[in-house]
Formats: structure tokens, sequence, C-alpha cells
């Protein structure tokens, strides 16, 4: 059996806007977040920022809703990477003044790629790129540059986190992350992989 996990460690600061929307406050958040567990040739971080406000409260209960954009990097064998994505969270839950537990139900979608192709990979492909070839005489092997990448992922999992003396929030996160097919319809994962994620984090109120 394989897996493809993520474990993510990162650090936020969190600023919130009084009576913005409705009477409602909005949360502005930035975050930097590394990989918890290096691999040997990986190196990748992400950087980003977003908000979100509660649309609905009950008691201790509430709906929050979030949009967040980010930069992320990465570097391995194939070449470096910096992809550019945007992800829209739905989590319904318990929220209380020292501590939240609530579900996480997003969807994440990835703009744009941008892609520099390592000597590996373009010597790897080079019989696909011939210089003698008419329409490509200009390519040498893969070209780097911004690429489309309508990769759509879809998360569910749950968010708890404990707020200590009103100014920091340790919080972690999990679930699973799936990307649905070429026509959008949800299949079973590949037999042997789980796509699943954690985050381990730190937030800085204000």
């Amino acid at each position: 059996m394989s897996a493809n996990p993520v474990f993510f460690i990162e650090a936020g600061y969190h600023y919130r806007f009084d009576n913005v929307i409705a009477g409602k406050s909005v949360f502005i958040h930035g975050v930097i977040g590394t990989p918890l567990f290096l691999m040997k040739e990986f190196d990748s971080f992400r950087i980003g920022l977003g908000g979100s406000v509660k649309w609905i409260e009950h008691g201790g209960f509430a709906l929050v809703g979030g949009l967040f954009t980010s930069i992320a990097t990465n570097e391995n064998v194939n070449g470096n990477f910096i992809a550019w994505n945007f992800k829209l969270n739905l989590l319904p839950g318990y929220y209380s003044e020292n501590w939240f537990a609530a579900l996480d139900l997003a969807w994440k979608p990835t703009i744009s790629t941008y892609i520099n192709h390592s000597n590996y990979v373009k010597e790897a492909f080079k019989d696909r790129y011939p210089d003698s070839t008419p329409a490509n005489e200009m390519i040498d092997g893969p070209e780097d540059g911004w690429y489309s990448t309508p990769a759509n992922y879809v998360m569910a999992g749950m968010l708890a986190g404990y707020t200590l003396r009103h100014a920091y929030t340790i919080y972690v996160n999990g679930g699973i992350k799936y990307t649905p097919n070429d026509l959008g319809i949800f299949m079973f994962g590949d037999i042997g992989v789980i796509p699943y994620y954690m985050k381990l984090g730190i937030i800085y109120h204000k």
C-alpha cells in the first residue's frame, strides 16, 4: 500500500475588523508554512492571505465562510514549481471564547503553475522535442513558463483549536483531499492510495 500524505506546519497573523458586513466581523488571515517532514531533494513553502466571516450564529454554533489565496513552491528532481491557488472554506461548528471544533469543507482550485524544468526532465524527453521537428524548432526539451492548471481539490475533514490568553490559537486540521476526474465525477480513489492531509499551526491575534 502507498500513501500520498501532506503534513504541514504553519504560522499566521489574524486581524479582526468589527461590523464590516451587515454588522458582522471580518477576520483577515496571513500565513506562511512548510511541510513538517521534508524529504531529501524537496524544498517547499506556502504563503497566503485570506479572510473569513461568521454568517450564521446560534448560541455557540456558527457557520464560518472563508476565501483564501496562496502561492506555493516546490523543488524536486523534476524542477522548480510555483503554484497559484484559491481555497473556499465552509466551517460549520461550535465556537466558544477559548476553543472551537468544526467541520472543514473546502474547494481548492489551482489556477496556474510556473514550471522550470530540470536538466533531468529535458534530457528524459529530448526525443519528443527533436530540433529537426519543424513544429518544435525553437524547443529544446519541455518549455519553462506558466501553465494553466485547472486542478480541483475537494477537501473534507475536521478543524479544532484552543486560544491561549486571547492572543494565540493553536490548531490542528486534518481530513481527506480528493480530486474529481476529468468529467467532474467523484469516483473511488486509486487502490492503495490514501489522499489525506494534516496541519498543525499557531495564529497570533490582534
